[in-house]
């Protein structure tokens, strides 16, 4: 769990590439915590690292599937991508998970307009 503190730290910092590689020591330290694989693609995306970010929240899903973060930033980064269906069917995942928190469906009706 160090690494992941020490990580969110240097994130905090604007300390991005080693940000990224406290979030593999994390990581590495234990493969099966979702919230490692869900920050490191935070700052991937912070990077506009697209191709790896939906590698890192697409495991975080497949961990914990109830989190709802994880859908809605990959969501995020789909809608930015022009990918609208397929950041619909992650932002929609999102409201379900957690109907009232207003943020989540505020960004699944921007997206629906845009579709």
């Amino acid at each position: 769990m160090t690494d992941l503190i020490q990580a969110n730290q240097l994130k905090r910092k604007g300390k991005l590439e080693e940000a990224i590689a406290g979030d593999r020591l994390a990581i590495d330290s234990n493969p099966t915590f979702a919230w490692s694989h869900h920050n490191l693609g935070e700052v991937l995306a912070k990077l506009g690292r697209f191709d790896q970010v939906a590698t890192a929240y697409g495991r975080a899903i497949e961990l914990n599937p109830n989190l709802a973060w994880p859908h809605y930033n990959l969501g995020l980064v789909l809608e930015k991508q022009g990918k609208l269906d397929e950041a619909h069917a992650f932002l929609l995942k999102t409201s379900e998970l957690n109907p009232d928190f207003t943020k989540f469906s505020k960004n699944l009706a921007n997206v629906i307009a845009k579709r």
